[in-house]
């Protein structure tokens, strides 16, 4: 299984949370243990010996990473937690021919893409109910809710992290004050000096799956800003000639991607597409509208 969703969205710390309760209440199914491997890595090639040493494995140079793990594990019973793989896909068939060699192995993992494997289940996680988004940002923050906390939490689109961030400002403003410098927010709202770098601010934790897109797809991410509230496919297959689907429904991702486009020069050819586009398919309408009056 593999928990998708954009930076931010609390991936890591939901995996966690099931394997947890694996351990604890399902212990049967997985009697050789469950285990995390939470490395920081960015080379491919270095993921299944990184699996190899949170297992205690003793590895095989001589016959590789792969057959080495498979011939260990094809008879154990486990669930392994692999975290923060958007960066690492090229290991994606390899885990999937571990899969085939060991049937008692599961694997969860936690991704801003989805690995595409043929035995994957995509579990989109959702973000914070409005209820949710209070809770937590009153936990860190050790206050009681207020409206203008409501408001605050859903103009951050329920993303844990960015209510985290916000929630340790309150050291220097007021909820009041941080909720006025929102349009700021990618660099308004920022961590510790301890906290991993691509979770400093939120420009980082967005710039990070940015960073990871083919320059094509850096382009026409910029270019779906223009929909301010998400969007038909064949309205952004018109608005834009790359003809790919997606949509940017959070305000915070879409700041971002709005940067982006502005800073390609095409901003005004791309809107000027976009506002086309809508006013062929409001003609009918207005035509309606013209001919009742």
């Amino acid at each position: 299984m593999t928990v998708s969703g954009p930076g931010g969205a609390g991936k890591t710390r939901f995996a966690v949370k099931v394997a947890h309760r694996v351990r604890e209440e399902r212990f049967r199914d997985y009697p050789d243990g469950v285990f995390a491997c939470f490395s920081a890595l960015r080379d491919p090639e270095l993921v299944l010996p990184t699996i190899a040493q949170t297992l205690s494995r003793r590895e095989q140079p001589e016959i590789g990473a792969l057959e080495t793990l498979s011939g260990q594990l094809e008879a154990k019973q486990l669930l392994l937690v692999l975290d923060n793989l958007e960066h690492l896909l090229p290991v994606a068939p390899q885990l999937s021919e571990l899969l085939q060699a060991c049937p008692g192995l599961t694997l969860l993992c936690t991704s801003r893409e989805t690995l595409r494997l043929q035995r994957e289940t995509v579990y989109p996680l959702p973000a914070l109910s409005d209820d949710q988004g209070v809770a937590l940002f009153c936990g860190r923050a050790r206050t009681e809710p207020t409206t203008t906390i409501e408001l605050l939490c859903q103009r951050l689109d329920g993303l844990p992290l960015a209510l985290e961030l916000a929630a340790a400002r309150l050291t220097i403003l007021t909820t009041q004050q941080v909720l006025e410098r929102l349009s700021q927010r990618l660099d308004l709202l920022k961590a510790g000096r301890d906290a991993d770098p691509r979770q400093q601010t939120l420009r980082a934790t967005i710039q990070w799956s940015h960073d990871l897109l083919a320059p094509k797809e850096q382009q026409l991410f910029g270019r779906l800003s223009v929909f301010a509230g998400g969007c038909a496919l064949d309205a952004a297959e018109e608005s834009d000639p790359l003809h790919r689907p997606a949509l940017l429904d959070a305000r915070t991702i879409r700041e971002y991607a709005v940067e982006q486009l502005e800073a390609t020069g095409e901003a005004t050819a791309v809107r000027r597409a976009h506002r086309e586009v809508y006013a062929q398919q409001l003609a009918p309408l207005w035509q309606l509208v013209r001919n009742y009056d």
